[in-house]
């Protein structure tokens, strides 16, 4: 058997990569905050069924909200 592990982060390390303060946070709230976080990010709010590509895209964040616009689970790049 052979196993490959990978070191390769594609992650710029000085820059932030998830936001779990967020949860509980309105989805709007949430997006405004991570803009001013997250500079040339693409930032989409979907709801807990959504359709979505699982490609990773390091200048994407999903924020997950439930049926009254509450983020579900902590926003993350990717």
């Amino acid at each position: 058997m052979i196993v490959i592990v990978s070191a390769w982060n594609p992650f710029p390390q000085e820059e932030k990569t998830s936001w779990p303060e967020l949860v509980g946070m309105k989805g709007e709230e949430a997006k405004e905050i991570i803009a001013k976080e997250c500079n040339g990010c693409d930032i989409s709010i979907l709801g807990e069924d959504g359709i979505m590509t699982m490609d990773l895209r390091i200048d994407r964040v999903r924020i997950l909200v439930d049926g009254n616009d509450v983020v579900l689970v902590a926003p993350r790049r990717g």
